[in-house]
């Protein structure tokens, strides 16, 4: 990373990670990417969830009248299978688990639950969430609605069981939005910044941020606004994309100089 970059997302973080104007609190390490491959996308697909599992990845779009869920095939981007949803209805974030897809609703309190083989359409409940991301730890929900929040949810009724109040040194991280289970933390966009946060779930601490600035080009309008996380546990890839992308990208995490990475993360030393 050269020193422009670095300093320009050292100055975002400096500015928008926290609430106090103190400037000697420590700031979690930021990591760079080298981009592995990639992979073509629907440049129509508004992201707003993604999911690998067993081979294929699940995306959740949004907008009205454009809403839907998609298994596609990573090598070709092509939908394997599609379903949409009604033209009022604006999707959010999608996961996988156990053999169920879940998929949240944005100001219609309704989540939608599907067969994960064939995409049907097992269920819909109401909710009193505006759901933006969703992920899972293998046992509950885990969901953001935009806020420094992310919440526990039961998978069987959707009640609250917890909240994770998401933080730095210097206060609350805000607008938080698609969420990603990677190696016992939380990988989380932060709506229309380049960042990553990596997230201590017992805890809500930021551990770590990852700095995606570059990955694609400038945000337009709802345009490669990055908003896709997704991660292979079989071959520790990890993958991002953003709304209406041209690609998806898999990368490979830097670790800066000095800092201590973890062991079970794909990391590639500066």
């Amino acid at each position: 990373m050269n020193f422009g970059i670095y300093f320009y997302i050292l100055l975002i973080s400096l500015l928008f990670l926290g609430s106090s104007n103190s400037l000697t609190a420590k700031l979690p390490p930021i990591y760079g990417y080298k981009v592995i491959r990639k992979f073509p996308h629907d440049p129509n697909a508004f992201t707003q969830g993604l999911v690998y599992h067993q081979g294929h990845l699940y995306e959740g779009t949004g907008l009205k009248k454009h809403s839907s869920l998609r298994k596609v095939d990573l090598e070709t981007g092509q939908p394997i299978e599609s379903r949409y949803l009604a033209d009022n209805i604006f999707g959010e974030g999608i996961t996988v688990l156990r053999d169920k897809i879940f998929q949240l609703t944005w100001k219609s309190h309704t989540i939608f639950i599907y067969d994960l083989k064939t995409l049907s359409l097992i269920k819909q409940l109401s909710d009193q969430f505006n759901g933006w991301g969703l992920t899972t730890d293998g046992t509950q929900l885990l969901m953001s609605d935009g806020s420094s929040i992310i919440y526990r949810i039961n998978p069987e009724n959707l009640q609250i069981q917890g909240q994770i109040n998401v933080h730095n040194n210097r206060g609350p991280i805000r607008k938080l939005n698609e969420l990603e289970y990677v190696g016992g933390r939380i990988l989380a966009n932060q709506l229309k910044r380049p960042l990553i946060f990596i997230i201590d779930p017992t805890t809500g601490k930021v551990d770590g941020v990852i700095n995606i600035y570059g990955l694609f080009p400038r945000p337009l309008d709802n345009e490669n606004v990055p908003n896709g996380i997704a991660f292979d546990p079989e071959t520790n890839r990890l993958f991002i994309t953003a709304k209406r992308a041209s690609f998806i990208a898999e990368i490979k995490l830097k670790c800066p100089r000095n800092e201590h990475c973890p062991t079970d993360w794909n990391f590639e030393k500066n």
